[in-house]
């Protein structure tokens, strides 16, 4: 029946929703199975090992699917009922499958190309028997200590190197160590607010209002889209940026320092997660 099956979904252990769609190379279509760990594209360099949730004969993304590169098990590790448990856990912690799945596995079974892999200390390599390619990226690793999984590519030429490591830590030959790529990263905002005097006395912020209306038009201009951007005078209020405020007056960066330096606005800043 595996013979029939053209394409795979896949699970990827990505904060991604869903699975995603692989061709399957006529050289492993005998070999695919649900639960079996595959050597997948994502993006435009990166690799990672994801696993077959299953398999069909039709697919609608056209001539863009991508092909698995390779398989990396013999029979299948994952069975039906732990996707329906991650499933499960994803939606009840509110994330995605694909994050359950790398929580759920060790890091030697979620190979990416940024995994970090080295020799293992703890036992003697001499103890093993290892094809030329395996002794060559030994030595390698023995001479730079640790390699990414792109770098062994580099290093050895191999291009499909993941089956090749991955029998090295089936013999307990390597070590994989999960890289978690820095994916955010800590940012500054600069918000506005009035100070206390103007906040907590509503008849000064009234004079204001009058002072600026007669010989202050652009700070007039700056209260009125402050008032409205903070939602003042609303059930609900809001934080209001530096920047947004500052863009609805015509010289606004100036106008507002300005206002700064009388004491009616202060600055005050958050650290907020962006996205890199």
């Amino acid at each position: 029946m595996a013979n029939n099956y053209l394409y795979a979904n896949v699970l990827l252990p990505l904060p991604v929703k869903g699975y995603f769609t692989y061709l399957i190379p006529a050289s492993l279509t005998g070999k695919a199975e649900e639960g079996k760990r595959v050597i997948v594209p994502f993006g435009s360099k990166k690799l990672y090992a994801g696993l077959i949730k299953s398999l069909h004969s039709s697919s609608s993304g056209g001539d863009n699917i991508k092909e698995i590169i390779s398989i990396l098990d013999d029979k299948p590790l994952i069975s039906s009922l732990h996707f329906s448990f991650w499933e499960w856990m994803a939606d009840y912690y509110l994330c995605t499958t694909g994050e359950v799945m790398n929580a759920a596995l060790p890091a030697a079974m979620k190979l990416s190309s940024e995994t970090t892999i080295k020799t293992n200390p703890s036992i003697s390599l001499e103890n093993y028997s290892f094809s030329v390619q395996e002794t060559n990226l030994l030595k390698e690793l023995q001479k730079k200590k640790k390699l990414t999984v792109n770098e062994t590519i580099k290093t050895t030429g191999i291009k499909k190197i993941m089956p090749l490591i991955n029998n090295l830590l089936e013999k307990q030959a390597i070590i994989a160590q999960e890289y978690v790529q820095e994916t955010y990263k800590p940012k500054k905002e600069k918000f506005v607010k009035l100070t206390p005097e103007y906040e907590n006395n509503e008849e000064k912020l009234k004079d204001c209002f009058d002072y600026a209306e007669k010989k202050a038009p652009r700070q007039l201009e700056m209260l009125v889209a402050f008032i409205r951007l903070s939602g003042r005078y609303e059930p609900t209020q809001k934080e209001v940026t530096q920047k947004e405020l500052a863009a609805k007056v015509g010289g606004g960066h100036a106008v507002l320092q300005s206002m700064i330096k009388k004491g009616i606005f202060e600055l005050y800043s958050k650290k907020y997660i962006l996205k890199k």
